[in-house]
């Protein structure tokens, strides 16, 4: 049975007074184990569906340790290659084990470049909706339905900032 709860904290050493730190525990064979078969049956990038199957043991760890736990387990190119193709299944990945367990990808919507009509409709949207982004991307004469509504306030916001900034958003400079 998997254990997400979280290990007692330890005293804060940091010099920010609200960070609260857990004290560091080294991975047991086991637990990399059951990291590597929980991608192995749900896909590299699902932590929480991973942590949650009681299939899987994890000693009082959360989502984001079984990520970095995977970062530093995986070679640097195949960890970017698990996130750039992945069309080409199946993926081997061999762990500190040697065992080559192969990975399924997490699957990921396909970009699709915005049309000068969807910018249209985007704009006409706007312009009845508001900034209810679902309701824009639901509405049947505006042809934005294959559109999700964070897709559509993203796009404006970097295709029409001014638009975007009138509407009561800022804009974040770019780092």
């Amino acid at each position: 049975m998997s254990s997400t709860t979280s290990p007692s904290p330890v005293q804060n050493t940091s010099k920010d007074p609200k960070k609260v730190t857990r004290k560091r525990r080294p991975w047991s064979e086991e637990e990399t184990k059951a990291l590597m078969l929980g991608c192995l049956k749900h896909g590299v990038g699902c932590w929480k569906k991973i942590l949650l199957d009681s299939e899987f043991s994890f000693n009082c760890r959360s989502s984001v340790d079984l990520k970095d736990r995977f970062r530093t387990i995986c070679p640097k190119d195949e960890y970017e290659q698990l996130y750039t193709q992945q069309d080409s299944e199946p993926y081997f990945l061999a762990n500190t084990s040697n065992l080559a367990i192969p990975v399924r990808r997490k699957r990921r919507r396909i970009r699709r470049v915005f049309n000068d009509d969807e910018d249209r409709d985007l704009l006409k949207g706007v312009s009845m909706h508001g900034v209810a982004w679902a309701n824009i991307a639901k509405d049947p004469t505006l042809n934005l339905s294959h559109r999700r509504g964070v897709d559509l306030r993203d796009r404006l916001r970097n295709k029409y900032p001014e638009i975007y900034q009138a509407l009561g958003f800022r804009i974040h400079p770019k780092k």
